[in-house]
């Protein structure tokens, strides 16, 4: 591998830091004149603060107050029998309504009016009629079809809930009444089978009052802001920058806020007479200071951005010839030095794919190959035993089997119908009959409609025979099997459960275990590696034993259809191309 080598410029970085702080030193006067002029500053904006932070707690006691009495008749309100029973008991004649009506306005709404000056109205959405009851400046203006109001949506969809509602239009549909930029006090209240909403409004003209009579001697702006950060009252009408005041916030009580802002102007105003005669002093340092950014910009900082640009092309990109970034010594060693990891990086990353493609491919050959000899090696063994002990009556039988064994093994398919392999295995399972001479109690349960997805072959066949050899003394024993397959959460669950004498968790142990050349345990590991390799280590296969109770092995395989075993092929095929 060939480096790449930059002839390197005799300027170090530190040669530049060193002449900028050389030059900073030589003006204490300018740093003199910026802490006299803070101080001045801090004292102004502390005396501001301090009559801040005492209106304010002032001005949200007043309005807590204002909730707090809202709140209260609301509660009275919601409790009184009397307003229940006339909200659900309506006449049937519309002459008896409004005087329904009218008797509440007059006995049950109309006397918190006189207590409590500041309130504009109190309306009542009654839920089973109709029109709304209204108490206050709006009179008789009975408001028809009131569901249309969004707020009286809420209120009800949500009765455990209060709301406060900033500025909004309220208009209504009789004798034309309407109020702009009401602020709205709501909740629902349940009583027996009917469900209505209280609303309470503000008089938003007292509102303004109470604001614009709040002065601190600072021209300060004060705003009551809803949830919504909407302008509810304010005591300045004028546009207002956000930038060019100092903003305090309060939460009140009903979650509004109350902002106090202070005009920056006014709190720099003592100090600004002395920055003025500064100014004049110290321009000339300005001009030089900005000269130098200037220069220590590009020196410095262009350099730099060409170097992170460099970084940014991809790796297997052609580095073709490099040219010097920089005048700076550090910064055209480290695009030298990046460079040649950019080879490096990009020669690991070839070797590494390589490897791994390599890996791949002897696995795939090793794990095919171990299957084919393991299952030729049982099934010849049945053969010889069933001839030593029956003669030759069964031969004719136990060869198809055996031919029908091998032409599934050798088959290219990695991947079957659940069917055909359902089907394999029974022909294993009629060969221990057939060496056993009797009858083997094994059940295959399979969930309908499966039997057409595809999974990995030969795994169901290593299971049983693992089981018939070691539950059962390789099938002198009575042999009862139960092998199921369904579908469990998008998974195939295969579970081969047996009766027999149980293993100790060393011998599951050892089963795991990746000893070469024991038939007993490749079929396993065979199967565990298999569907890793495919689907991932998520898919995995466990085994439940206890002694003299028997053994439960499960496998989880991935539910797949044709068109997914094809996906995941063509992955692996175009993985390896890319390697």
């Amino acid at each position: 591998m060939k480096n790449i080598r930059i002839k390197f410029p005799k300027f170090r970085l530190k040669t530049y830091i060193f002449v900028v702080f050389l030059f900073v030193s030589i003006v204490p006067l300018l740093i003199s004149n910026i802490i006299n002029y803070n101080r001045n500053r801090t004292e102004a904006r502390d005396a501001a603060f301090m009559a801040r932070d005492q209106f304010m707690s002032l001005a949200s006691l007043e309005f807590n107050d204002i909730v707090e009495q809202v709140e209260k008749i609301y509660l009275r309100l919601a409790v009184d029998n009397e307003l229940a029973q006339k909200l659900e008991h309506w006449p049937d004649d519309q002459l008896g309504v409004f005087q329904n009506m009218r008797e509440i306005e007059n006995n049950i709404l109309g006397p918190y009016l006189a207590l409590y000056p500041y309130i504009d109205n109190l309306i009542i959405y009654p839920g089973n009629t109709q029109y709304a009851v209204a108490a206050g400046s709006a009179g008789y203006a009975v408001t028809e079809d009131y569901e249309k109001f969004s707020f009286y949506r809420e209120a009800v969809e949500n009765p455990q809930r209060s709301f406060w509602e900033g500025p909004h239009e309220y208009e209504g549909n009789y004798y034309g009444y309407s109020m702009h930029d009401a602020v709205s006090f709501l909740q629902a209240v349940k009583s027996g089978n009917n469900t209505f909403v209280i609303e309470i409004q503000i008089d938003n003209a007292a509102l303004d009052e109470k604001i614009a009579a709040s002065q601190d001697g600072y021209h300060s702006r004060i705003a009551l802001l809803d949830t919504n950060d909407e302008i509810v009252s304010v005591n300045q009408k004028d546009e207002f920058r956000e930038e060019d005041y100092i903003n305090k916030t309060v939460i009140l009580d009903n979650n509004w806020k109350l902002l106090y802002s202070i005009p920056k102007d006014e709190l720099r105003e003592t100090a600004r007479i002395q920055m003025q005669t500064m100014v004049g002093i110290t321009a000339v340092y300005i001009i030089l200071a900005a000269a130098l950014s200037v220069l220590t910009s590009v020196l410095v900082s262009r350099p730099i951005r060409k170097v992170i640009s460099r970084m940014k092309v991809p790796i297997d990109e052609n580095s073709g010839e490099v040219k010097t970034f920089s005048y700076i010594k550090e910064i055209a060693y480290l695009a030298e030095s990046y460079e040649n990891m950019r080879i490096r990086t990009r020669n690991l990353i070839d070797d590494l794919i390589e490897e791994q493609r390599k890996k791949q491919a002897a696995e795939m050959r090793v794990l095919q190959s171990q299957i084919n000899p393991h299952f030729l090696y049982n099934s010849l063994n049945l053969i010889r035993c069933t001839a030593a002990l029956n003669g030759q009556k069964d031969i004719e039988k136990m060869s198809q089997a055996i031919v029908q064994l091998l032409e599934f093994s050798i088959n290219s398919q990695e991947c079957v119908k659940i069917s055909e392999e359902i089907e394999i295995t029974r022909q294993y399972i009629n060969l221990q009959e057939c060496r056993h001479n009797k009858k083997m109690n094994i059940n295959i349960q399979v969930q309908e409609g499966i039997g057409r997805n595809l999974m990995l072959k030969m795994t169901i066949i290593p299971l049983v025979e693992n089981a018939i050899i070691h539950a059962y003394n390789g099938g002198e024993a009575d042999v009862h099997i139960d092998v199921s397959l369904s579908c469990i959460e998008k998974k195939l669950i295969i579970e081969v459960q047996d009766y027999g004498s149980g293993m100790t968790e060393k011998r599951i142990n050892e089963i795991f275990e990746k000893t070469e050349g024991k038939f007993n345990r490749i079929g396993v590991k065979n199967i565990i590696e298999r569907v890793q390799l495919y689907f991932g280590e998520e898919y995995h296969l466990s085994i439940y034993s206890k002694e003299g109770e028997g053994t439960l092995v499960r496998v989880e395989h991935p539910v797949l259809s044709e068109k997914d075993w094809e996906g995941i092929r063509s992955k692996s095929h175009e993985k390896n191309s890319d390697s």
